[in-house]
């Protein structure tokens, strides 16, 4: 608690007489401000809110009526932080309740002066007032904390691309999300960022300030699967001291993403048969099933008609989980989202990329072909970065590529033509390349920005929308290519393309 004389007080009566013994009372242990009367008083508390008590007559301005009364429920409203101790000449019983109920903290009988009991009374109603406000204070920070926790996990997971296919999913997976009982089996290679597409679901409906719980199967063990997934009961096992909620629990009235679906055992899908049956699970040791509101999401990289058609994989269950089929297009079908995906991971880390990229370096890193997809993208910007700092260089270049990616062969040309937008166009000269790649940067920028040109230039270090404009006069007129993978710029600068 801080030192006592840093306490200040402020002393609404009219009786000078009052104000001179407070202040020589209790000069040593407080600080003092004194108000004569109401207006006097409203003028010190809008000069000064920094108090951290209000001392009140009950009778002010020489008459008998308890004014103080009417008083005590505006300085609440409007100082709530001070608390109001009322005095009084003598003790009017029927006066002190009605401050009390009013919103006085308590009261002082001038008649029945006692230094060290008057002293107590100041101090409890300070400190009681300061630790409301410091809980008040820990509650917001805790709001504050946890908002900016949500904030970077939703960066982190922030589902990132604009091609065709990617808003077509981001669609669908913004009206499943109304559908509560709606069962959706996420499909694709390793990579492709199936937890990023369920957390992008999650966060469009209803259910997006309940629980989100992600459970890679293959990560546990078999035999503690079914406890972790489900929980247990005291005492259901030898080691099983309390209860303990499983997964499916933790996620009630939000959504469960089982990864990795195609790796259970069958017991665990006769349990996970019976929660889709009837939305209740059994809990190891338990007498009693509980019923929960859950929507369930599952992906898998394996395909799972081969598993039912093998025996590993229940029929009845894969027909239930395939409900809503949702395949994620590997990164190779989707290069257009590339330089997208590139700023928002670099950004994570606070670095611009194509303000440290080279081009040659954005040339290698959209004609890979990505194999281990969006996972494989996101390590190479980590590596990129930090083979960066280790050797002091000005900017990312080729040296700073992993080897596979630096090797690695062209596209080729006929899978290129299969691709939308994915075409890399043959150069005639390192201008009109610079100017391909400028164009990609600013279509790219365009579509982060929601085709906002002012952030667009600002993010690319454009001295203002003209100074872009004129860039990108500049790179149509360089550039021989077609310019029909650059959908935004045609869109928002038609003008310059048609001259």
């Amino acid at each position: 608690m801080e030192n006592r004389t840093n306490f200040r007080i402020l002393i609404v009566d009219d009786e000078l007489l009052f104000h001179q013994t407070i202040r020589h009372a209790f000069q040593e242990n407080y600080e003092f401000e004194g108000a004569v009367s109401v207006e006097k008083m409203w003028g010190k508390l809008k000069q000064d809110q920094h108090f951290d008590l209000l001392l009140l007559d009950l009778r002010l301005e020489g008459t008998e009526e308890n004014i103080g009364l009417e008083l005590i429920p505006k300085l609440k409203e409007k100082y709530p932080s001070i608390p109001v101790i009322v005095a009084t000449k003598e003790s009017d019983s029927g006066a002190i309740i009605a401050a009390m109920e009013a919103g006085a903290k308590s009261y002082l009988i001038k008649g029945d002066y006692n230094k060290a009991k008057w002293d107590q009374k100041f101090q409890e109603f300070i400190n009681m007032q300061k630790s409301q406000q410091l809980a008040v204070e820990n509650k917001e920070l805790k709001k504050e904390i946890k908002r900016m926790s949500e904030q970077e996990e939703d960066e982190k997971y922030k589902f990132v691309g604009q091609s065709k296919k990617v808003l077509e999913i981001k669609t669908l997976l913004a009206g499943l999300a109304k559908e509560p009982n709606a069962t959706v089996l996420l499909t694709g290679e390793t990579g492709v960022g199936k937890e990023v597409a369920a957390r992008y679901m999650h966060k469009k409906g209803p259910r997006a300030r309940k629980p989100f719980i992600a459970v890679n199967l293959s990560a546990i063990p078999e035999t503690m699967l079914e406890n972790e997934l489900f929980g247990h009961e005291k005492g259901a096992f030898s080691d099983a001291k309390t209860a303990q909620k499983g997964y499916f629990h933790q996620a009630d009235g939000g959504i469960i993403l089982l990864d990795e679906i195609g790796h259970i055992s069958r017991k665990v899908q006769d349990k996970l048969m019976r929660f889709l049956e009837d939305r209740t699970i059994f809990p190891l040791g338990s007498g009693k099933t509980i019923e929960l509101d859950v929507q369930l999401i599952t992906s898998t990289n394996l395909n799972l008609a081969e598993e039912v058609s093998s025996g590993r994989f229940r029929d009845d269950l894969y027909q239930r989980l395939k409900m809503v089929v949702i395949e994620l297009p590997p990164l190779r079908h989707r290069k257009e989202d590339i330089t997208l995906i590139l700023e928002h991971y670099m950004r994570l880390q606070t670095v611009s990329p194509f303000d440290l990229m080279t081009p040659e370096v954005v040339e290698h890193l959209l004609g890979f072909h990505w194999p281990g997809n969006i996972r494989e993208l996101r390590n190479t910007v980590d590596y990129m970065l930090l083979r960066k700092r280790i050797f002091n260089k000005p900017n990312i270049d080729l040296d700073c590529l992993p080897e596979d990616v630096r090797k690695a062969p062209p596209p080729v040309k006929t899978e290129q033509k299969q691709e939308v937008n994915a075409t890399e166009p043959n150069f005639n000269s390192k201008k009109e390349e610079d100017a391909y790649l400028d164009l990609l940067k600013i279509e790219a920028a365009l579509r982060q920005t929601g085709a906002n040109k002012g952030a667009s230039a600002d993010m690319l270090g454009y001295k203002g929308t003209d100074h872009m404009r004129s860039r990108i006069r500049t790179c149509i007129s360089t550039f021989n290519g077609s310019v029909d993978q650059f959908p935004l710029i045609q869109q928002h600068y038609a003008s310059i393309l048609s001259k």
